[in-house]
């Protein structure tokens, strides 16, 4: 079917931008650290 398709889609883009924004995170804690 073709929503099972959709929701893997959607579950792919889910962990791209939570692994974006956690990568973020740790990129300004490291600033806010050194800095």
């Amino acid at each position: 079917p073709s929503y099972l398709v959709l929701q893997r889609q959607y579950m792919v883009i889910l962990h791209l931008c939570l692994s974006l924004k956690t990568s973020q995170l740790a990129q300004l804690t490291l600033t806010a650290v050194v800095s």
